[in-house]
């Protein structure tokens, strides 16, 4: 371990990745805190927070070979920002088309007769 500060930019970059992956699941479990029932936003901050927890320790195990330093919790934190200003608005854009997609999809499906046959 001589040269241990060659490896410094590259885990920085490593975390910065991870940051920005973890910004994107914070989007995705919004989806579900939006729907404002008590128990799903606590569902989807538990899973937030496993998935999360998940992914910072898969970026550091293989990205670091374990070693966990402060500059590596810098690049997460400096990925999660750059995501919420760079990737937010393309992905929020995208998700709201999707969710209207879903909704529109059940909304015809409950018009079926065979949805009425089956709720019976």
């Amino acid at each position: 371990m001589l040269f241990t500060s060659l490896r410094q930019l590259p885990e920085l970059l490593f975390m910065l990745y991870c940051g920005i992956i973890i910004g994107v699941l914070y989007d995705l479990f919004s989806i579900l805190r939006r729907r404002k029932k008590t128990w799903l936003v606590h569902l989807a901050d538990i899973l937030f927070c496993l998935c999360a927890l998940l992914c910072c320790g898969y970026f550091l195990f293989y990205g670091t070979e374990g070693a966990v330093h402060f500059y590596h919790f810098v690049g997460i934190a400096v990925g999660f920002g750059l995501e919420a200003l760079g990737f937010k608005p393309i992905l929020k854009f995208i998700l709201d088309i999707l969710e209207r997609a879903l909704y529109n999809l059940t909304k015809w499906f409950k018009t079926l007769p065979l949805f009425k046959k089956l709720t019976k």
